[in-house]
C-alpha cells in the first residue's frame, strides 16, 4: 500500500518535486491520505500501546525490586 512519497535525504529538488506533485494531483493526495490513515489506525492502536507501555514500566519496577 502506498501511503507517502519518498525523497532522498537533504534533496531539496526531490522534496520540491514531491510537494508540487501533491499540489497538482488531488487524487494522489486523497489516496495517500486515506492509506496513511488506514496504516496509522492498523499499526498504532492506542489501547495496545498503553498496555505495552504499562507492561514495560511494570517489568522495570520488578527488576528494580519495587
Amino acid at each position: 500500500g502506498e501511503d507517502g512519497l519518498l525523497v532522498a535525504p537533504s534533496s531539496i529538488e526531490e522534496l520540491a518535486e514531491a510537494i508540487t506533485r501533491l499540489m497538482d494531483d488531488e487524487e494522489l493526495r486523497k489516496r495517500l491520505g486515506e492509506n496513511g490513515r488506514k496504516r496509522v489506525t492498523r499499526h498504532y492502536d492506542l489501547a495496545k500501546n498503553v498496555d505495552r507501555l504499562a507492561q514495560i514500566f511494570s517489568d522495570r519496577l520488578e527488576s528494580l525490586g519495587k
